[in-house]
């Protein structure tokens, strides 16, 4: 069977490797049908993320949407033909055999394109907004806003009753589609990011800050944030590390912290998680501005695909040659 893998010293190849194996005692067999190309992705083919964890024989892939096409015995709560998204990586593969526990079956809800990109940014959001004790009103500001994930996060907070406060590279491409997901400003990143945030806050600071590109930004962030408040590293979309003043940190009690959904989750399986994915999947119905235009690729395209950067989502489909 086929399936991408990293090359040695960097860029990825389409693969022939042994096919997935019968599903043995709580296991199933998934035929994958549409991966996306995710940031994470694009850095563990670059060299700059998880490949000690992928290696140069194990498929690449954050996510995706499969169709269990054999089951294991002791397996409940499963059938052949189920939509599924599988929990961990190594997605970009024609078939995988994998714990029955290591999915959730996709919301009926979501069309498979839609399915195929549910796994990590809504959860991402969600947990995001958990962590940290928020009461209505308060601020919140995350940079790299534009993303699928900060769209979310602001359709979230807005819903809550949180002022979320966007900073994006291009204010005018991102102002409008922001707006209607209710964020309470949009401002552009750079020198003077910090003061133009303060100044949108009236006075007020913000409880959260969420970093998901690195560099100077974690400190301009930081400026923004009240005694007490935090700044969580998300994302490692810039290439520099996290550059903060001292002081902030000792005079302004803030504290700074990284994120990672997986971590996060821990062992947690299909039980678990399945409710918290139904009760997300509203956000894409209600919300159609969070959602990206998806754009199926053939799997003859997949280096293309992968140094893809524009707007599009891009899908790696493996039902076409």
């Amino acid at each position: 069977m086929r399936a991408i893998l990293l090359r040695e010293g960097g860029g990825i190849r389409l693969a022939d490797i042994p096919d997935a194996p019968r599903p043995g005692v709580g296991e199933i067999r998934i035929a994958m049908r549409l991966t996306p190309v995710n940031p994470a992705d694009h850095l563990a083919v670059e060299g700059r993320h998880l490949t000690d964890a992928y290696g140069m024989q194990k498929p690449v892939g954050a996510e995706g949407l499969g169709i269990v096409e054999a089951i294991g015995p002791g397996v409940q709560g499963l059938a052949v033909g189920d939509r599924i998204l599988p929990l961990d990586r190594g997605n970009w593969v024609e078939r995988r055999t994998i714990p029955a526990d290591r999915v959730i079956r996709a919301p009926d809800m979501l069309a498979d394109e839609q399915a195929s990109i549910f796994r990590i940014n809504p959860a991402t959001a969600h947990r995001l907004l958990t962590r940290v004790d928020l009461c209505e009103g308060d601020w919140i500001i995350q940079n790299a806003a534009g993303s699928m994930v900060g769209r979310i996060i602001t359709a979230i907070g807005k819903a809550r009753g949180l002022n979320i406060l966007c900073v994006v590279r291009s204010p005018e491409l991102a102002r409008e589609r922001l707006s209607t997901l209710g964020a309470a400003a949009v401002i552009a990143q750079g020198e003077t990011m910090a003061d133009e945030a303060i100044a949108a806050m009236e006075g007020a600071r913000a409880r959260l800050a969420l970093d998901f590109v690195t560099g100077e930004e974690t400190g301009r962030l930081a400026r923004c944030i009240g005694p007490g408040g935090r700044v969580t590293i998300s994302g490692h979309l810039g290439k520099e590390p996290c550059l903060i003043p001292g002081t902030l940190l000792t005079t302004g009690n803030i504290i700074i912290d990284g994120y990672s959904l997986r971590m996060d989750e821990g062992p947690a399986g299909r039980t678990q998680l399945q409710a918290m994915y139904d009760r997300l999947a509203p956000i894409y119905r209600d919300n159609p501005a969070v959602l990206p235009e998806l754009v199926r690729c053939p799997l003859a395209a997949f280096e293309d695909a992968v140094t893809w950067r524009g707007p599009e989502k891009l899908l790696l489909d493996w039902t076409r040659i």
